[in-house]
Parts: C-alpha cells; structure tokens; sequence
C-alpha cells in the first residue's frame, strides 16, 4: 500500500514526554481544587506543556500573566531578601494563578478558582511534581535547587539513583 502522510496521522503521534507531561497536569484538576488550567514553562518563556489542550481561548493571558508574576517575584527578590524563591501567587475576587518553582529551570503556573485553599493544591501537586520531573528529564541533569517545598533533597536523591 502506501504510506498515510495526512495530517490526521501524524497528529495522532505525540512524543511520549510530551504525554507525560500533559497526564500529569490532567491530575492537577482535582475535585478539591477549582481547576481552570495549568501551563509548564521554562525560564526563558517557553511553554513545554498545557493542560487542558484547548486553552486556546486563554493561552495567552495564561503566559503573559506568568511572565508578569515571575518579573514581580524578581523584582521583590531584589529589594527584600526573601531566601529562595518558592512560590509567587496573584489572587482575585474570581481567580487566582500561582507561579510555582519546580527548579531553577522550569516553574508551574496554575489558574484556579479564588476560593481555593492553598494547602489543597499543595497537597495535589506534591503528587504529581515527581511525574513532572522524570517526564522533563530533570533527574538526569542533576539540578541541585529543587523547591524544597514540594520536594525534599533525599526524595530527589532517590530519583537520582533510578
């Protein structure tokens, strides 16, 4: 026969990372969290993954607002000492986006409902963060600044060692 070339099939094909990536933020949206979205990004900007796949009508606002979040924790970094940055967290009377530290490469940012208790989706994520950093390959860089927050230095010694 022939080789199918269309669209259709090379849309079914997703690097396997990738899926990783979106199967662990798929477990962010948990029914004790308002979930809206989740957005994994690197330092520079980059989006390395979203959740859910049609963020389309939000994207957007979604990284621009992460960016924004990200130069204020900068920007209060310099004037006061705050020790290592862990978390920045903007919250509305609607919404609320945390931008969250995995390590010194790549942060987390999550929309979801203002009346979210904070300690509700720290105890979501811890969960999924061990995902998130065998999926981006983390392990295999041995970055020294994890956020402690989320993950303790042995457990990541741990993952080191597998």
């Amino acid at each position: 026969m022939y080789t199918d070339t269309s669209v259709e099939s090379s849309l079914r094909t997703v690097d396997p990372r990738v899926q990783a990536l979106t199967d662990a933020l798929a477990r962010l949206d948990n029914p004790d969290v308002d979930f809206r979205w989740a957005v994994i990004v690197d330092y520079d900007g980059l989006m390395l993954s979203s959740y859910p796949e049609d963020l389309e009508s939000g994207f957007d606002e979604a990284i621009a607002s992460t960016a924004h979040i990200m130069r204020l924790g900068e920007s209060a970094q310099r004037e006061v000492e705050f020790g290592k940055w862990r978390f920045t967290m903007i919250t509305g009377s609607e919404m609320q986006q945390l931008v969250l530290h995995i390590n010194n490469e790549i942060a987390l940012t999550v929309g979801m409902g203002s009346k979210t208790p904070l300690h509700k989706f720290f105890s979501v994520v811890r969960d999924v963060v061990p995902d998130m950093v065998r999926a981006l390959d983390l392990t295999s860089r041995r970055f020294t600044e994890p956020n402690t927050l989320l993950m303790k230095k042995d457990e990541l010694e741990r993952m080191l060692k597998h």
